[in-house]
């Protein structure tokens, strides 16, 4: 049975990408504090990533 992971969790997960991006640290250690699969935790980045760059691209540029 696959669950939907919900709102609350990809934005933490997504958030939490962006304060280590910078780090270094890597999408494992985000594996590894919220127990999702790294597969699920590259899909919540890109997606969220997806959405902001789709919204605000034609807003500041």
């Amino acid at each position: 049975m696959i669950l939907s992971i919900d709102i609350d969790k990809r934005y933490k997960v997504t958030n939490t990408f962006s304060k280590i991006f910078g780090t270094g640290d890597s999408m494992t250690s985000l594996y590894y504090s919220y127990r999702i699969s790294l597969t699920s935790v590259s899909n919540i980045i890109r997606e969220t990533t997806r959405v902001l760059w789709d919204v605000l691209f034609p807003r500041f540029l």
